[in-house]
């Protein structure tokens, strides 16, 4: 059972958080909105992913959505969360979390294989992420070889994750399928 009081606090949580973050680079400006605005992409894949998943703890996948970057990308206080939603979805949040003190190269992989030691719904908000960020235009600054890498990145994840969720694999091989159309 999805608990609404819960959600309402996450959202309050990641609002305040992600306040004043943009999401787009900088240099970017027709491109930037406010963060909360990718946080909310990736909560409506969950959601949608919700009616063609019967079997997942909806409450979870919800929560670690909502939240999946609130640690990678704030200040925000860890025993809060635990405190607040317990040690699973700190789990998940953790897990969607890049270890920035690895090489660049090595960090994605590492995420991967900590989500895969996590919950179903862990790797269905991975998938989420990447169907949102492959929404969006690339920075300016990329290369044509740093898109086609990205694309290339969202197709290990999806191989990596795929199997958690048969409609956002669907989905991820659809947006991955539009973004090389549209920008390689």
């Amino acid at each position: 059972m999805i608990e609404s009081n819960k959600i309402a606090l996450a959202w309050e949580i990641a609002e305040q958080y992600h306040r004043n973050q943009e999401y787009g680079k900088s240099t970017d400006i027709e491109n930037r909105v406010p963060y909360i605005y990718h946080i909310g992409q990736v909560y409506i894949e969950a959601s949608l992913s919700i009616i063609y998943e019967t079997d997942v703890n909806k409450e979870l996948l919800l929560l670690s959505a909502i939240m999946h970057d609130l640690i990678e990308d704030t200040t925000v206080d860890i025993n809060m969360l635990e405190m607040e939603f317990g040690v699973n979805l700190l789990r998940s949040i953790m897990a969607l979390t890049k270890d920035e003190s690895l090489a660049k190269s090595d960090q994605m992989n590492d995420s991967l294989q900590r989500i895969l030691l996590c919950t179903k719904e862990t790797a269905m908000v991975k998938i989420c992420d990447r169907i949102s960020n492959l929404s969006r235009r690339p920075p300016s600054h990329w290369t044509k070889e740093g898109i086609i890498e990205y694309a290339e990145e969202a197709e290990v994840i999806n191989n990596t994750l795929g199997s958690s969720s048969k409609y956002l694999s669907n989905r991820l091989t659809e947006k991955i399928r539009e973004y090389r159309i549209r920008f390689s």
